[in-house]
């Protein structure tokens, strides 16, 4: 008797349900998962600490400086021609005594005050600057408040002085136009006494309180009472 190759079990297994199933299953396919690309986030920057009046707040750059372009004004003056540069005046400053050395060109300030108008000088002490116009100087002036008026300057030149009608130009290093005065009639007004000084008779002020009186010793005329 001749006995098949095959065994029972071995066709059993392979079934045609079975190679069918094992055809028609697809190869399984590996999940794929997309990742997307991310980017930092630009970190902003440290806040910055507020000023504090020990360190105050700068500007990233400094201003620019002011500049000018008219010329600075010379070093020294002529009263009577007044040949500062536009804006100043020729007149003193610094502290006294009134010298040549305090003769000066002067800023203008906005507004000035007029001749025989209310001044003010803005230096206590000084003889300027003050706040009177081209020509004019602060004059008789407060030592407490600063306060004087604004007196006339004499035009011209030194050898020929040129005031209003009825005034004498009277001083050296800051001449100015005084009043004329009669000696006899004494028409000065008060606390001045009408003295003669040197060219003419004008009104000078007196310089001492009680002034003093007919044949007391003097130190100058301005020291006498009114005649």
């Amino acid at each position: 008797m001749r006995l098949s190759s095959r065994s029972p079990s071995s066709s059993s297994s392979s079934s045609p349900a079975a190679t069918s199933s094992i055809r028609s299953s697809p190869a399984a396919t590996p999940a794929t998962t997309r990742t997307r690309a991310c980017r930092p986030r630009p970190r902003p920057p440290p806040p910055t600490p507020p000023a504090t009046p020990s360190t105050p707040a700068l500007p990233a750059t400094a201003p620019p400086r002011p500049c000018s372009s008219s010329p600075d004004p010379p070093p020294s003056c002529d009263v009577y021609a007044q040949d500062c540069p536009s804006g100043f005046k020729c007149t003193a400053e610094g502290p006294p005594p009134l010298g040549n050395d305090n003769i000066t060109c002067s800023p203008i300030v906005p507004e000035p005050d007029q001749a025989g108008e209310s001044c003010q000088r803005l230096v206590q002490g000084h003889l300027g600057p003050d706040t009177c116009d081209r020509g004019l100087f602060c004059d008789d002036v407060d030592p407490q408040t600063g306060t004087g008026t604004c007196a006339v300057l004499c035009q011209g030149s030194d050898f020929n002085p040129i005031c209003p009608a009825n005034q004498v130009c009277w001083g050296y290093q800051l001449p100015q136009c005084v009043p004329h005065c009669d000696p006899l009639l004494q028409d000065c007004p008060a606390g001045e006494s009408c003295q003669y000084a040197g060219v003419d008779f004008i009104c000078l002020k007196v310089q001492s309180v009680p002034a003093n009186q007919l044949f007391e010793g003097c130190g100058g005329d301005w020291y006498c009472a009114p005649a």
